[in-house]
């Protein structure tokens, strides 16, 4: 018995023992394989982590760049707004540009075809205004209303006028033998040169607008006599054609005598041409003082035709245009193939460059201005370019 329980004693030691070393090696087994999935654990954070950092850093210079081109491409825009100052307003050729300030456009007959578009002040598509094809065209003077036109036609068979209302798109041909034709101020009535085949004589002309009721204002004018309304005023003024050869007379006549009687109220240079101010109190003179010349300088003077002051300015009225406040001009002065453009005050002769050379000569085209033209709020300058036939605008 006392064998048996011996015995019993050493088997249940011999248990134990090898449950003690089971327990100990399982346990070690455990711990490694925490110890593993935790390093495991810790370096996918770390990878995680620094891929997280990686996408970050470069989702942060992606933007970077990002940004730094998108202000690249504002200061590009920006450059471009403050540079180009001198933007083409038409894809077309234009005749008689004209600004409808109740529409807000620019409204002009296509000189390729004779079609009558219309483009908003600062350019942009060109919108059809009428689709009638009118070959032979070579002038046109818009009524103040805008909706009414005069227009002359040359071509084989001789010149023709023809009078249209755009609203009613009715018309009618003049007589033969006018030869030049405009507006009065007041857009009731049309003033005409007309040459009279029996008598061999030109006369200045005043009528309706279709031609009727019309009535001579001045007999044996010169053919290709220049004449124009004068602003805030019911007289009209008419000079011979500018000619380096031959003293201009400045004259004028009222459309209220019934009996009209023409005044000279200017004589004494050569190759004159002129322009009145929009309140009728002043008149820009281009002309040269010696024979022969054709070194036309800008002067002004008042509306008797007194008072002359040369502004020593080397172009003629047709590149210059009024500002609203009858005291400042801009003009085109012609600089060998191009020309640069000027901002006067008449009565100060204190003269402004509107654009630098540097601008001109920089745009990559070369500008001979004429039919100069202002925005309503006079921010902007419009001309058309001899060279290309089409329409342009300056920021001011």
């Amino acid at each position: 018995m006392k064998k048996v329980f011996i015995i019993s004693s050493i088997l249940l030691s011999v248990v134990l023992i090898f449950l003690g070393i089971y327990n100990f090696a399982f346990n070690d087994a455990k711990d490694d394989r925490v110890r593993t999935n935790s390093k495991r654990e810790t370096v996918e954070r770390a990878t995680k982590t620094s891929s997280e950092k990686k996408t970050s850093a470069v989702a942060r210079d992606v933007q970077e760049k990002s940004d730094d081109d998108v202000a690249r491409q504002e200061k590009v825009v920006q450059r471009n707004k403050k540079d180009d100052r001198i933007i083409p307003v038409t894809k077309r050729r234009v005749i008689s540009p004209t600004i409808d300030k109740d529409k807000g456009v620019i409204r002009f007959y296509d000189r390729d075809t004779g079609k009558v578009f219309e483009v908003p002040l600062i350019g942009g598509t060109e919108k059809v205004f009428s689709d009638k094809s009118l070959p032979g065209l070579v002038y046109v003077a818009w009524a103040p209303d805008k909706k009414r036109v005069l227009t002359k036609f040359a071509d084989k068979n001789g010149v023709r006028i023809y009078f249209f209302d755009h609203r009613t798109h009715r018309g009618k041909q003049l007589k033969r033998g006018i030869d030049r034709v405009d507006w009065t101020t007041a857009g009731d009535q049309i003033l005409y040169t007309f040459f009279d085949e029996k008598t061999r004589r030109t006369t200045l002309n005043v009528s309706k607008y279709d031609g009727s009721e019309w009535r001579i204002l001045a007999e044996n004018v010169a053919k290709g006599t220049r004449f124009t309304s004068i602003p805030q005023s019911s007289r009209v003024a008419f000079w011979r054609p500018p000619n380096p050869y031959e003293l201009t007379e400045l004259n004028i006549v009222s459309l209220l005598d019934t009996d009209p009687v023409v005044k000279t109220i200017f004589r004494g240079h050569y190759n004159a041409d002129f322009l009145f101010s929009p309140d009728g109190e002043r008149i820009l003179v281009s002309s040269t003082q010696n024979r022969g010349s054709n070194a036309r300088m800008i002067g002004v003077m008042n509306i008797n035709g007194g008072e002359y002051k040369n502004l020593h300015v080397p172009t003629n009225v047709r590149k210059c245009v009024w500002s609203s406040n009858s005291h400042i001009v801009y003009c085109a002065f012609p600089t060998g193939d191009r020309d640069t453009f000027w901002k006067i005050d008449v009565a100060t002769n204190k003269k402004s460059r509107i654009l630098n050379l540097d601008d001109v000569i920089n745009s990559g085209t070369r500008y001979q201005a004429f039919d100069l033209f202002l925005a309503p709020d006079e921010s902007a300058l419009f001309f058309t370019n001899v060279l290309d036939g089409r329409l342009y605008r300056i920021e001011l």
